[in-house]
């Protein structure tokens, strides 16, 4: 099953994302052992707080550190139950790509990166160079555009739906990571 980038002008070349269902994802969680959550600054994460709670709630779930961009940084400070990083994006996947970096526990480079609430143009050159720099890592585009360029990417979905798909898939690892 093949999606087509949301800008069309995206050209990814052979390798392509596979398409991720929302409610496949929280199968998939069980199987990443170092996640890390990159929080981007679309307007969904910076004016709907309750996506930023949600993004939240996976990361507690998920045991993952957030990244977040400096925009909106502002709307995560107030959590601290979670680690919280703010940083460039641009600087965290210089990072990334180094594979003995240690990460922001000193605990080694993480194993997947599940981008969420990035601007398009920007997060497709990122996972662009994940991809090209960083095979050992898995990538995931939680956004409600198709990336290509990442390993993994939900479909193209309206922002009614994404809401609604995203809200569902985070109550789902919620209610798993409790059992």
């Amino acid at each position: 099953m093949s999606a087509t980038p949301w800008q069309i002008g995206d050209v990814p070349g052979p390798k392509q994302a596979h398409i991720l269902r929302p409610e496949v994802f929280p199968k998939i969680v069980k199987t990443l052992k170092r996640p890390l959550i990159v929080v981007g600054s679309r307007k969904e994460v910076s004016e709907d707080k309750d996506i930023a709670n949600n993004i939240v709630i996976m990361a507690k779930s998920m045991n993952s550190p957030l990244v977040v961009s400096p925009s909106v940084f502002k709307n995560f400070m107030k959590f601290k139950d979670v680690k919280v990083v703010c940083m460039g994006i641009e600087d965290l996947v210089n990072h990334l790509k180094e594979k003995e970096w240690k990460g922001f526990d000193d605990k080694g480079n993480y194993d997947s990166i599940l981008f969420v609430g990035g601007v398009y143009y920007f997060q497709s050159q990122m996972l662009s160079t994940l991809k090209h720099f960083a095979p050992h890592l898995k990538t995931f585009s939680m956004d409600r555009f198709y990336h290509p360029n990442a390993e993994f990417s939900f479909e193209n979905m309206s922002e009614v739906r994404w809401v609604q798909e995203f809200r569902g898939m985070v109550e789902t690892i919620k209610s798993s990571s409790v059992s």
